[in-house]
C-alpha cells in the first residue's frame, strides 16, 4: 500500500512497484488508508508519506498503532522533511528521505519480504 498525496509520486511508485511484481494499492491520504485498512485484508507493507493534507502520516501512525489488527503491519516512512521516525519509531520499519533512488526503496522492501 502506498499512501502519498502527490499524485505523480503515488502513480510513479505504483507503476514501478507493479513492474517489480508487487500488488499495489494507492491512496492519497491517511484517512482514506485507515478506512481501507479497516474494511479489507491487510497489505504486507505500507509506504507512507508524512506530510499530507486531510490526515498526515504522523496522525495515520498514531491511529494505526491503536488498532491491534493494524499495529503489526510494517510501515516504511518516506519524507523530505522531519526527523527520521520521530516519536513513532516503534511503529516504523524504515525511513527513506526524499528524494530517494527507487533501488534504495526496493532494497528496503526486499528486506521486509524476507522478514515476513
Amino acid at each position: 500500500m502506498v499512501i502519498e498525496d502527490d499524485e505523480v509520486i503515488r502513480a510513479g511508485l505504483g507503476e514501478l512497484l507493479a513492474q517489480q511484481g508487487y500488488r499495489v494499492e494507492l491512496l492519497p491520504n491517511g484517512r482514506d488508508a485507515l478506512e481501507r485498512l479497516r474494511s479489507g485484508p491487510p497489505p504486507a507493507v505500507i509506504l507512507l508519506d508524512l506530510s499530507m493534507p486531510v490526515m498526515s502520516g504522523w496522525e495515520f501512525l498514531d491511529e494505526k498503532v491503536k488498532d491491534p489488527a493494524l499495529a503489526a503491519i510494517p510501515v516504511i516512512v518516506m519524507s523530505a522533511t522531519g526527523e527520521p521516525l520521530g516519536d513513532s519509531s516503534s511503529s516504523c520499519a524504515a525511513f527513506v528521505r526524499k528524494p530517494f533512488a527507487f533501488t534504495q526503496l526496493l532494497h528496503i522492501l526486499q528486506g521486509q519480504r524476507s522478514e515476513s
